[in-house]
């Protein structure tokens, strides 16, 4: 378990930095923390890039990033629904893109598939 988060949290900036390509080039949105009222939005990605809605936080808002699963919930995957089995465990280092179309989800499977 270890060496999977240790391997988790180096390749955590590469899968950032492929999502936020693969939104860029297929429309694809994020979930955003609104600072007035704590909320969430989604947000495109594209728009973030040009600076309508900035990633950072900048128009009032702050995209809700994946991030790692909790060591605690690991382990608690691993035991009841793996068998122990470490090599199962596929979703440490994870994120999510949200679409508004069926096009949009098909021009990030060909981004990926590149």
């Amino acid at each position: 378990m270890d060496q999977l988060y240790v391997q988790a949290t180096c390749l955590e900036p590469i899968l950032l930095g492929k999502v936020r390509e693969w939104a860029a080039a297929s429309g694809g949105c994020f979930a955003a923390r609104r600072r007035s009222g704590g909320g969430l939005d989604y947000v495109r990605f594209d728009a973030c890039s040009s600076g309508a809605a900035r990633p950072d936080g900048a128009d009032g808002a702050d995209i809700k990033w994946g991030g790692l699963k909790s060591a605690h919930r690991a382990i608690e995957k691993v035991i009841r629904a793996y068998g122990q089995d470490v090599s199962r465990l596929l979703d440490v280092c994870r994120q999510a893109i949200v679409f508004d179309s069926l096009r949009d989800v098909s021009a990030c499977l060909g981004a990926i598939a590149g």
